[in-house]
């Protein structure tokens, strides 16, 4: 599933990944924080505003692994249960857009963008069933 922020748009409380985002960064930056639910299935996209095809049940931290991933464009938050990765919440830095993708039940990408930088996080489950989170910083 793709899914990308889009500016005034109001999200809902199962509207997994729009939020609004500001063009630019302001002169004295707020911190926003975004809550946002992974919808599992395949690699489908949806891009602001549009409501995911299901209603999945919101992810649960009971009983889950939380792990925390931070950029030099935003932080974001990745819950770990059975065979499946949760995007919980992120943040994105002043200026950066972001977008964030369900590759597989047990893999999540959310990338965050500038004009002149991208950092992206990639999410999952190992081959030896460990959570893993991959970040990669790339500046242009």
């Amino acid at each position: 599933m793709e899914t990308t922020g889009t500016p005034g748009a109001t999200p809902g409380p199962r509207d997994i990944f729009s939020t609004p985002q500001s063009p630019a960064p302001s002169p004295s930056p707020s911190a926003t924080v975004m809550v946002a639910t992974a919808t599992p299935g395949t690699n489908t996209k949806s891009t602001g505003g549009s409501p995911a095809p299901t209603t999945p049940p919101p992810p649960t931290t009971e009983g889950a692994q939380v792990r925390k991933a931070a950029t030099s464009g935003g932080t974001a938050r990745f819950s770990y249960t059975k065979g499946y990765v949760d995007l919980l919440e992120l943040q994105p830095g002043a200026g950066y857009t972001w977008e964030a993708y369900r590759l597989a039940n047990d893999y999540v990408a959310v990338r965050f963008t500038s004009y002149y930088h991208v950092s992206t996080i990639y999410a999952y489950w190992s081959t030896n069933k460990m959570p893993c989170i991959v970040v990669y910083e790339e500046t242009y």
